[in-house]
């Protein structure tokens, strides 16, 4: 079995479980946590995320892989303009928010196998974003709303572990 391949595995499935506690703690108030372990919680959280890009076939489509980079631009560009108070920070936000939902459906339409992992990761986009759009415009007021992601990204990490405990499983054979 190769040493290394094991290693990564077992580091993204650390990384998975310490992202799931992260998102675990949003359900309670109970932890104060400091705000550098927060923001370390948040960087692994983004690693996490990369991590199911990378593995995903998205990025292997030259063009969704552009249009997703372009979206998130926007989305990068917006929550700037939005820090800076200035004018267009909505609608660079709504922008790449709704397009980011439209290109993921269409790609997950277009896809020809869809496993359970895959429709967990659609519902975790769709809801984070529509989630995100709603809280930048103040559409509503319910806190249950905002828990919809967190439950949606709790149910992703959870198949992620188990498909890094099948591959832990089958390297462990060989």
């Amino acid at each position: 079995m190769d040493i290394d391949k094991h290693t990564a595995l077992i580091f993204k499935g650390i990384l998975v479980i310490l992202t799931s506690i992260h998102a675990l703690l949003a359900f309670t108030d109970i932890w104060a946590i400091p705000s550098y372990v927060e923001y370390a919680l948040l960087l692994i959280r983004l690693a996490v995320i990369w991590f199911i890009i990378q593995d995903g076939s998205i990025l292997k489509s030259r063009f969704y892989s552009i249009v997703l980079f372009i979206c998130i631009a926007f989305i990068v560009i917006g929550a700037w303009f939005k820090i800076m108070y200035w004018y267009p920070a909505n609608y660079l936000l709504l922008t790449g928010l709704s397009s980011t939902i439209l290109f993921y459906t269409i790609w997950f339409v277009q896809k020809p196998t869809k496993k359970s992992f895959d429709i967990i990761k659609w519902l975790w986009v769709l809801s984070s974003s529509v989630v995100a759009s709603c809280i930048i415009f103040h559409w509503y007021n319910g806190e249950i709303f905002r828990l919809l992601p967190t439950i949606f990204f709790l149910v992703l990490m959870s198949a992620y572990l188990r498909i890094i405990m099948k591959d832990l499983h089958y390297f462990s054979k060989q």
